[in-house]
């Protein structure tokens, strides 16, 4: 079994992760005006408040649009190594980057506004 890369929690992300562990999301939700918000931030972009908790969310939400990676097989060649940018890899057979990426919206947020 292949193994991939998982995420380092940080102090503003550690609950988030930790209910990820137990199969529930969460989702920050401000104090102060009562804004949904992820990604995890420090302050809230709609009043600016720092203060915040971890609120249960149902996890429904629509795809926006998705990206297939198109991965090599194989090596790749000399040709291709020496035409690569070191600003812009290219993921090899080894690569732990999923075949699909999916943006999703979450249903409590409404193109940058909180349903909630």
């Amino acid at each position: 079994m292949t193994s991939r890369p998982l995420p380092t929690p940080t102090a503003l992300t550690e609950g988030f992760w930790a209910a990820a562990r137990e199969h529930r999301l969460v989702a920050q939700r401000c104090d102060d005006c009562g804004r949904l918000r992820h990604y995890p931030q420090e302050r809230c972009p709609e009043c600016t408040s720092a203060a915040w908790r971890w609120s249960p969310v149902n996890g429904r939400g629509v795809i926006y649009t998705f990206t297939r990676s198109h991965k090599p097989t194989g090596s790749r060649s000399a040709a291709a190594s020496r035409s690569s940018s070191p600003t812009s890899p290219t993921p090899t057979s080894r690569s732990p980057v999923p075949p699909d990426l999916s943006p999703t919206g979450l249903a409590f947020v409404r193109r940058g506004t909180a349903q909630g």
